[in-house]
């Protein structure tokens, strides 16, 4: 489906209903950008540019804020309480509905401030004052409860201003920055409004997208639209019971993380509500993957029923065909096995999926690591020996050696490959070997020479409670591990720096993207701030 034109469609949609709505409280259907204060701002930027080496820069604005000012500085402003912007997203008229307050201390030394900035006044500090600049437009200034507020729109002044000491305190001491846009105050008819049009559009492109592509058979024809509905049917779902968006930025010196958040709220009480719980349960079986690892990413996340019946569905009708069509009666005996194994074994009510790249170990190298909660893993490994049986793969590109070795009960297999795929694979890897391990309700496989000798402390491992925890999704870096695997040209300048930097800064170098749920569904980017030090060794000179 063409997503770009659906949820381009969903934006003028809501646009048209913004724009029929009649003029509300300012403070409702509101858009709000606060930063926690002008000195916590100054105080952040100067803490990143020590931490990148880059204080100098931060004294030239300094330096240069000073001779804009004459001297004065910002006279008149308060800098400890929040600034920022709002914009009232039902608000009539021509023109961005778009407020920014400023705490003031001093009535006359603001209007001063601006007067130096070489902007003419009209008007006095107890009504409305319009700002004439030399060049750009007026604009339209307006005090109430200790604030500035100023817009290009003279109506959006007018009428009771909101109490910015009302608004919801930051969520805690290390957020600098953050913003939401409320949408539980938009009206009942307004939000149906432009669902209707998006829905009619999504029919209409549906219909142009149900037809059968060249080449393509009924299994997957029925799949690929089956697909489409239920992806639509649950966007529309999520737009309908959307209470609003929030992000949040983070600078934390104690700790030295820096941190963005960007979350989805949603009616908790209805089904979408319940699934971004749901999903915020779930948790990883292979924590233990992300012990010493370069890359490490996981995947655990419940399906919905329909996603499922509709894999399941699509997987039978395809499987099934191609064994109805094959002539040799053993192939058809033990696909039809395979099929009901993997039945049971690939559509799970839940996904659990880990995949890690284990080093560099004591001589440089690396190891793949895989995993995934299989039920059934035992039966699918027994039918997949006996077809191995019977119809082995081609000699002169790999070789399976069967119960290889064994830790307890569980068996490992050895699949040598005849030869890797670039000199750079071999450097990094060893040798082409992969070794395969099926417990009761996993798969777990390690590629590389060093993967027969990690394999038991990694099934070990796997046996323990895990420790601590993994969003349901979440990709973790450790640019100091991940710089010898640039092992080409490209990327010496990359592996020479994180080289330089990790004797300086030992565990300063993880990055994480991670997707969670609970209350919200929120999309999280974590690093520790020490790795400014090497962006700026990275960047183009």
């Amino acid at each position: 489906m063409r997503w770009h034109q659906t949820f381009r469609t969903f934006g003028l949609a809501l646009a048209a209903t913004l724009l029929v709505a009649s003029s509300h409280p300012i403070q409702a259907q509101t858009a709000v950008v606060r930063a926690r204060s002008i000195d916590a701002l100054l105080e952040s930027a100067k803490y990143l540019a020590k931490m990148a080496g880059q204080e100098a820069h931060v004294a030239q604005l300094e330096g240069l804020l000073n001779q804009v000012t004459g001297g004065k500085g910002l006279a008149g402003v308060d800098h400890s309480r929040p600034v920022g912007l709002y914009a009232s997203l039902l608000a009539g008229g021509g023109g961005q509905p778009v407020i920014a307050f400023i705490p003031v201390s001093d009535r006359d030394k603001a209007l001063d401030l601006i007067r130096v900035l070489g902007v003419k006044i009209e008007g006095d500090g107890d009504s409305l004052i319009e700002l004439k600049p030399q060049n750009g437009d007026n604009s339209y200034l307006r005090f109430s409860k200790d604030y500035a507020f100023v817009s290009q729109r003279l109506d959006l002044l007018q009428g009771e201003l909101p109490d910015i000491a009302g608004l919801p305190p930051f969520p805690d001491e290390a957020t600098l920055v953050t913003a939401s846009v409320d949408l539980k105050p938009l009206p009942y008819e307004f939000r149906q409004l432009g669902l209707a049009a998006l829905r009619k559009q999504s029919q209409d492109q549906a219909e142009k997208d149900s037809a059968r592509k060249p080449g393509e058979s009924d299994a997957a024809h029925r799949g690929r639209v089956a697909g489409m509905r239920f992806a639509t049917d649950r966007g529309l779902r999520l737009l309908e019971e959307l209470h609003g968006l929030n992000a949040n930025l983070k600078i934390d010196p104690k700790t030295n993380r820096a941190t963005l958040d960007l979350a989805i709220e949603v009616n908790p009480k209805s089904d979408v509500g319940r699934s971004f719980e749901r999903f915020g349960e779930a948790r990883s079986a292979f924590t233990a993957f992300a012990r010493d690892a370069a890359v490490h990413g996981v995947i655990s996340v419940p399906i919905a029923i329909e996603l499922q019946s509709l894999f399941r569905t699509g997987f039978r009708d395809g499987l099934q065909k191609a064994i109805d069509k094959e002539t040799n009666s053993r192939k058809r005996e033990l696909g039809s096995k395979l099929l009901n194994t993997l039945d049971r074994s690939l559509f799970p009510d839940r996904y659990d999926i880990a995949a890690a790249i284990r080093g560099p170990l004591s001589d440089g190298q690396y190891v793949i690591l895989f995993g995934s909660k299989v039920p059934g893993a035992r039966d699918l490994e027994n039918v997949l020996l006996d077809a191995l049986k019977d119809f082995p793969p081609p000699s002169d590109q790999l070789t399976v050696q069967v119960d290889h070795s064994r830790h307890e009960s569980t068996r490992i297999h050895r699949v040598t490959f005849a030869k890797f795929p670039d000199r750079n694979a071999e450097t990094l890897y060893g040798s082409p070997e992969l070794y395969v391990a099926y417990r009761d309700d996993m798969v777990v496989a390690a590629f590389g020479k060093h993967g027969a000798e990690l394999m038991p402390s990694l099934l070990d491992d796997l046996q323990r409670p895990a420790e601590g925890g993994t969003s349901p999704i979440q990709l973790d870096f450790r640019l100091a591990r991940l710089g010898p695997l640039a092992v080409d040209e490209p990327g010496r300048k990359f592996r020479e720096l994180t080289a330089e930097y990790s004797k300086d800064n030992p565990d300063h170098d993880q990055i994480r993207v991670s997707l969670s749920g609970g209350a919200s569904l929120k999309l999280s980017l974590e690093f520790d701030t020490h790795l400014l030090k090497l962006v700026d060794k990275l960047r183009p000179k």
